[in-house]
């Protein structure tokens, strides 16, 4: 179960616990906003569309655990616009695992697995994770959105979205109705061992110096287990130089075979 919560967080790659309460029903359906107005209000409080618009690049730094192991590492992800990306967590015993993207391999290296090239839905969907573009254009990887209900979830009341991709895998998001923020997510998501329940809390958010508002703290629970992430930096638009996202000499002799 380690090894499942481990590659659940790297499957998730999202930065971002409790069980909620059950979903309220709500007869009265424009007592609900569309999906597309919370999704809306989310970037509008989070800095607004033009900030978003303008992000090219966005470097993060952190501390990744594991409490039921008694684990924890640094963990460092790199993105620039459109397709680049580099991973990389050091997580002591479990040893290194990292991911990239050099805009058109996508690829795994770890310790425990050795390399691995990345691709279907596994692919598009750890894409989506990293990239701004199921921020600004959600239609990119879902067939339909649509507002269900509302559920308290640290006891605050929240909207939720059902978002179904083209799979027809159906991922439920929770969108604050005080303050607009997404405060938790439940994803089904691919990994090396079959599909994956994936539940995400996303807290702590503070506005980076470009004006975004992200979460910096979050916690996802795969089964019984739960990892926990805290970003100590989060910068966009400063990464610095023509840097490089080479495949690791292990990737390469995969993709000449």
């Amino acid at each position: 179960m380690l090894r499942k919560s481990f590659y659940g967080v790297l499957a998730a790659l999202s930065l971002f616990v409790v069980q909620a309460n059950a979903v309220v029903q709500v007869n009265a359906q424009d007592e609900l906003p569309a999906a597309e107005k919370v999704l809306d209000r989310y970037i509008k409080e989070t800095g607004g569309i033009e900030t978003y618009k303008a992000i090219e690049s966005a470097q993060m730094k952190g501390k990744m655990s594991i409490p039921a192991a008694n684990l924890s590492g640094d963990v460092a992800i790199t993105f620039v616009a459109p397709n680049k990306f580099h991973f990389k967590a050091d997580m002591g015993a479990l040893g290194v695992q990292e991911r990239g993207s050099n805009g058109k391999v996508i690829w795994e290296n770890s310790t425990l697995q050795g390399a691995r090239l990345i691709e279907g839905d596994e692919a598009e969907q750890l894409m989506q994770e990293i990239s701004m573009a199921s921020i600004l254009n959600p239609k990119k990887y879902y067939k339909s959105m649509k507002t269900v209900g509302k559920e308290k979830v640290k006891g605050e009341d929240c909207y939720v979205l059902d978002m179904t991709r083209k799979s027809g895998d159906v991922d439920k998001d929770f969108y604050s109705v005080k303050t607009g923020l997404k405060i938790k997510s439940i994803k089904t998501l691919e990994s090396p061992l079959g599909k994956m329940k994936i539940e995400g809390f996303s807290t702590n958010y503070k506005k980076s110096k470009n004006g975004i508002l992200s979460s910096w703290t979050g916690e996802q629970k795969v089964g019984p287990n739960s990892i926990i992430v805290k970003m100590s930096s989060v910068e966009f638009n400063e990464v610095s130089g023509d840097r490089s996202f080479e495949l690791p000499a292990e990737v390469k002799e995969l993709v000449d075979e």
